[in-house]
């Protein structure tokens, strides 16, 4: 399986899959989740240090993404790749928004076909980038990315996921006992949503689209120096909440795609058997009608018989062997 992490610059991407990594790495689950190129260890390496100093990791500079691939899974069972894209905002826009794939660079093509490609998808959605935005147009791309998530018609046969980044923002509104249902998830975001964009009913028509929300780093409040306004930075020693929750689902999304991938193996399996089998069939019986025709009468319709079945045998067992 192929796993593909997208969303807008600064929805938590990066950071997601470094605690994600972490978490594996210290709760002594039966899981796997490790990168599977050193580029890709020194890329969430960092991101952590930094994390760990109690501030984010940089934005990616625009004309430069980067893709970084992890496998994931359990440590007796089937193994999936994971890809992140990080990529700058106006990066990120064109992949999404550009109908034209020619006139994407060579690394957005990249990316596009790794999105195409993939066989779950999760969305990491800012609902916060939406509320403080106070430049318009960045407000309404932004609205058009999710809206593309959610309507992209070669995305809708895959298993799809949305991630509400940045939730403690929000708990209070979704905390019932301690779990975060869906519907309270799905409620919110719907509550968040851009008015200016109809959005609000495709989260309820598309129901094959799971939800969830998580915070991927607690974080404090403290006062810059320089402008005396208060920034939310990473509260260390760094603590996530719902990762748990979120692993299971991967793991069930996982697994549900690998049950529909050997289904349909095994139906385009028997397809091509009927049909090798037919075609070796009337093959046979036309060679058999011909031997017939040479020899006449019961003679050759034995002979006919024999030679055009065995004929179309073997036609019938080379092809299955192709």
């Amino acid at each position: 399986m192929k796993i593909f992490i997208l969303g807008t610059a600064g929805a938590g991407k990066t950071v997601l899959l470094a605690m994600l990594s972490r978490h594996v790495a210290t709760k002594g689950t039966d899981l796997i989740l490790e990168p599977m190129d050193n580029s890709s260890r020194l890329y969430i390496d960092n991101a952590l240090s930094v994390l760990d100093s109690g501030e984010w990791p940089g934005s990616t500079l625009e004309g430069k993404p980067k893709i970084s691939r992890w496998r994931f899974g359990g440590r007796k069972t089937s193994r999936h790749e994971i890809e992140l894209v990080d990529a700058a905002g106006q990066d990120l826009r064109k992949i999404f928004l550009e109908e034209e794939v020619e006139k994407l660079t060579k690394d957005q093509q990249e990316i596009r076909a790794c999105i195409d490609g993939a066989d779950i998808l999760i969305y990491m959605l800012d609902l916060d980038g939406f509320l403080r935005s106070k430049d318009y147009a960045s407000s309404n791309e932004n609205a058009w990315i999710y809206t593309k998530f959610l309507t992209n018609p070669k995305w809708k046969t895959k298993r799809r996921l949305v991630v509400l980044s940045k939730a403690d923002l929000y708990f209070a509104e979704m905390v019932h006992g301690r779990k975060v249902a869906p519907r309270d998830v799905k409620k919110l975001i719907k509550r968040y949503l851009p008015k200016n964009h109809s959005m609000g009913h495709l989260v309820d028509e598309e129901k094959d689209v799971s939800y969830k929300a998580i915070i991927s780093v607690k974080v404090t409040t403290v006062i810059d120096k320089k402008d005396g306004a208060p920034h939310r930075v990473p509260k260390v020693p760094l603590e996530a909440v719902g990762m748990d929750d979120l692993l299971l689902e991967l793991k069930k999304a996982c697994n549900t795609q690998l049950e529909l991938k050997k289904a349909r193996n095994t139906q385009r399996s028997r397809d091509s058997h009927d049909s090798n089998l037919g075609g070796g069939v009337i093959i046979g019986g036309i060679i058999g009608g011909i031997i017939g025709v040479i020899f006449g009468g019961i003679i050759g319709g034995i002979f006919g018989g024999i030679f055009g079945g065995i004929i179309g045998g073997i036609i019938d067992t080379h092809k299955m062997d192709h």
